[in-house]
């Protein structure tokens, strides 16, 4: 994988303004974004191109996040995924970060420099 695929990070974020606002901040860390409002539209980019890490938002209509991440996991089982959670429910994400299926999890509202250090440690765990 290049060293740009490597930093491209592929967000799934349903709310136009959460996801306008992450991929503002990442971007200008210098982190490529490919935005997608849908699990289905993110899991068809992935399978398209590489990402260095996934990070999905846990406000998604009508799915579960764990289980978006499980479908992740089965296409591009070495990409980390991180998921952006408002606290509900951190039991489940503690037990999924502990079996290897999310990297981390960030807690909304998150603070620009939590959010950098959060990426920049995934890069240098899975370089």
């Amino acid at each position: 994988m290049s060293e740009s695929n490597q930093n491209r990070l592929l967000l799934i974020v349903e709310d136009p303004l959460v996801g306008s606002i992450l991929q503002d901040q990442l971007q200008g860390l210098s982190y490529p974004v490919s935005l997608h409002p849908t699990p289905a539209e993110g899991l068809a980019d992935l399978q398209q191109q590489s990402f260095g890490a996934i990070l999905i938002d846990d406000k998604l209509t009508g799915t579960d996040v764990l289980k978006v991440a499980q479908d992740l996991m089965k296409a591009k089982p070495s990409v980390p995924r991180v998921v952006l959670t408002s606290g509900r429910n951190m039991e489940a994400l503690t037990t999924a970060r502990h079996s290897g299926l999310l990297f981390r999890y960030i807690t909304k509202p998150w603070l620009r420099d939590e959010l950098a250090m959060a990426v920049e440690k995934i890069g240098r765990a899975h370089v």
